[in-house]
């Protein structure tokens, strides 16, 4: 166990040193993203003509929509696992010590540790600007971890169907749209039709958006917050059991040309 962890401090830090040499990736999200929340302040101010919603409600919700949207380029990793799979690199894993989403695991956490450059003094301003209690900070973070695992599992279970299919691309398409559409990337749950937000309710996207952002500016109560990790683990389990299933069913008849 000892020795497991080493390796994945290692390749964590190793990965940091890598991000550390491309700082420009970084600096321009701290330019970009206000400039981005900027825009949209025209949009919001005219949502909020129309709708119940308080403006200032609107400007935290969008404030982290974007910085959660861009804090890992999570499609890539499906793309990544596709060029792994046609080149053959794939068959290079199964002789490392180590299980083959480790190192995408590791470059998710390294590159989370860089953004918090930019992520930690927004939350920290938000907090301010929207009086948030410190009991919501808290479940906050407990329910953003939960959904970044959700979505790096969902991306992977995306990444592991080229072991089926020629190409990935169409299956990380419809995976965008439903989780633009369903993740309250686009609009708050709150504005939705009733149909409609029961249905999105019942897909795991809203754990990594919707669910998170909501649980820091409005709150939860504890047993409406111990329903949502139930529904949560039950999803990463899934989601888990999933990915095992593919890889195991998939791995054992794929065959490639190497030379």
């Amino acid at each position: 166990m000892k020795e497991s962890m080493v390796k994945y401090f290692v390749l964590i830090k190793t990965y940091i040193k890598y991000y550390h040499k491309y700082p420009m990736s970084i600096f321009l999200k701290m330019i970009y993203l206000p400039i981005q929340l900027l825009m949209y302040m025209f949009l919001w101010i005219a949502i909020s003509k129309y709708s119940e919603i308080d403006l200032k409600y609107l400007i935290c919700y969008y404030l982290f929509v974007i910085l959660l949207t861009n804090a890992f380029p999570f499609a890539h990793i499906a793309s990544y696992i596709h060029n792994d799979i046609f080149e053959g690199r794939i068959f290079n894993f199964l002789v490392r010590p180590v299980s083959y989403i480790v190192p995408y695991a590791a470059q998710y956490i390294s590159w989370m540790l860089c953004y918090s450059i930019v992520f930690f003094p927004s939350v920290l301003f938000v907090i301010i600007y929207a009086k948030i209690k410190l009991l919501n900070v808290l479940l906050f973070c407990v329910s953003l971890l939960i959904g970044l695992m959700i979505e790096f599992l969902i991306w992977i279970n995306a990444g592991f169907t080229s072991m089926r299919i020629e190409k990935v691309k169409g299956v990380i398409m419809v995976t965008m749209v439903l989780k633009s559409l369903s993740s309250g990337n686009l609009i708050p749950f709150q504005l939705l039709p009733d149909n409609v937000r029961r249905i999105v309710e019942c897909l795991p996207f809203k754990y990594y958006i919707s669910e998170p952002i909501n649980v820091l500016l409005q709150g939860k109560e504890p047993d409406l917050f111990f329903e949502y990790i139930v529904s949560a683990v039950i999803w990463i389990i899934a989601l888990c059991l999933m990915a095992a299933l593919q890889w195991n069913c998939n791995i054992k008849h794929l065959q490639m040309n190497i030379s």
